[in-house]
């Protein structure tokens, strides 16, 4: 059965974004700036499978400076193919690894093939954010009060968004057991959430927040600020 499996996981670095309900949302911003790279990358895999691959398998890391895509390409010969696309910085063009590298000519003619403008673009995922505004503002408002942004990571996958931030400063150090940070928040949004857990906050049918913070004590300011604006958007939106 030929089918394609989209996992994209993309590194915010948000530091200096403002975050306000009426402007473009975090998650809006960053698809936008690399949605080019998503597209062309998404082009390359259906033009494997128009040439005989079984499935092509996704993974991409998207930050502020740079991306990274991984296809594993599945041959009718049982056969896997990588293929590493990846730019770090902005001034950096696209560089393109392929394993085995006996492959690496063709591929690389098929993806240099490829020609983008302002009108193509990967708009799937923009226009499924674009229809939940309130979610978004929800999300953002949670971001807000978190001390390092750049740990955010979005992954994306077919009708479902998660979002994870971790702070575990220290929580791995043996000098430090007295003194760490053990903070965890996840968001999800689909386009029909299974049954909540019991420690998840559901905002309406299509999105759950969890949130935990294990931290030792004089470390749980963060935590209590994230947890006090989580509890207060759930009980407004409640009332909406």
């Amino acid at each position: 059965m030929v089918r394609t499996l989209f996992i994209f996981i993309l590194l915010i670095n948000a530091c200096s974004m403002p975050i306000y309900a009426q402007k473009q949302s975090i998650l809006q911003g960053l698809l936008e700036k690399h949605q080019t790279n998503i597209w062309k990358a998404e082009q390359l895999s259906k033009q494997l499978l128009k040439q005989g691959a079984q499935s092509v398998d996704w993974k991409a890391e998207l930050w502020e400076l740079g991306y990274e895509v991984v296809l594993k390409v599945h041959t009718s010969k049982q056969e896997v193919m990588e293929i590493y696309l990846e730019s770090r910085l902005p001034s950096e063009a696209t560089r393109l690894y392929v394993n085995p590298q006996t492959k690496q000519a063709p591929i690389a003619q098929l993806y240099k093939a490829i020609s983008t403008d302002n009108t193509q673009r990967a708009n799937e995922w923009l226009h499924y954010l674009d229809s939940k505004p309130k979610l978004l503002e929800i999300a953002n408002k949670i971001f807000s009060h978190c001390d390092y942004k750049q740990t955010i990571k979005l992954s994306l996958q077919s009708q479902a968004i998660q979002v994870n931030y971790t702070n575990w400063k220290n929580a791995r150090s043996i000098r430090h057991k007295k003194n760490y940070h053990m903070l965890k928040l996840d968001i999800t949004i689909m386009a029909k959430l299974s049954n909540a857990s019991f420690q998840a906050f559901q905002f309406g049918e299509h999105m759950q927040v969890t949130f935990s913070d294990h931290s030792t004590q004089q470390n749980r300011r963060e935590g209590e600020r994230i947890l006090a604006k989580i509890k207060e958007l759930h009980q407004q939106f409640g009332r909406d």
